[in-house]
């Protein structure tokens, strides 16, 4: 090889070493804060199934409201607040890829709120939940509308970068001939 050659292909790779590096994100606080409550919210499921096993024969369930929390927690198809981040962003970039896997599923899921008008010069706002990798470098979002669209924004939304958690029905729509998907939701909470 050339000397010139040489040198080009070294350029190149400093370039591509300084973009990969560049590209991903230092500040990985709020994603090691989501992961927090995602792993200790694990814990605590699985602590309180091993003692649910243990004491299984000494009592039955007969408190109704220990009765809806067990329904409420079945009418949940995919839980992403209790995976791991790298397995969260794993399911939630699935769902882009193959959403009619997922569709008229509820899905329950937690990260930051973020609002962006996607069509500068519009009214339309459109509201997502943010979803990181391990990293913090690569996200995706999910869109989920609130009763429709009935409620206004920025009054009756968090600030951007609230951590909420949303449960709604995968859903789709379809706008300027596209088709896009979120979940419908009855509302959102502040964690």
């Amino acid at each position: 090889m050339s000397v010139k050659v040489k040198k080009v292909m070294a350029l190149c790779i400093m370039l591509i070493v300084i973009m990969s590096t560049s590209a991903c994100g230092t500040d990985t606080s709020m994603v090691e804060e989501i992961a927090d409550k995602q792993d200790s919210s694990t814990v605590q499921s699985t602590s309180g199934t091993e003692s649910e096993l243990l004491n299984n024969d000494e009592k039955s369930v007969t408190d109704a409201e220990e009765v809806e929390t067990i329904e409420d927690n079945n009418s949940v198809d995919i839980d992403l607040t209790v995976l791991s981040s790298t397995m969260v962003y794993s399911e939630v970039y699935n769902m882009m890829v193959n959403p009619d896997e997922y569709m008229g599923k509820t899905i329950k899921v937690i990260g930051p709120y973020y609002a962006s008008q996607l069509v500068y010069g519009t009214e339309k706002y459109y509201h997502f939940v943010v979803i990181s990798d391990a990293t913090a470098c690569c996200q995706n979002g999910i869109e989920f509308i609130w009763n429709d669209n009935s409620h206004v924004y920025p009054d009756e939304y968090p600030e951007n970068n609230t951590v909420i958690e949303v449960v709604g029905v995968f859903s789709s729509y379809e706008e300027s001939g596209d088709t896009y998907y979120y979940l419908k939701t009855d509302g959102i909470t502040i964690k």
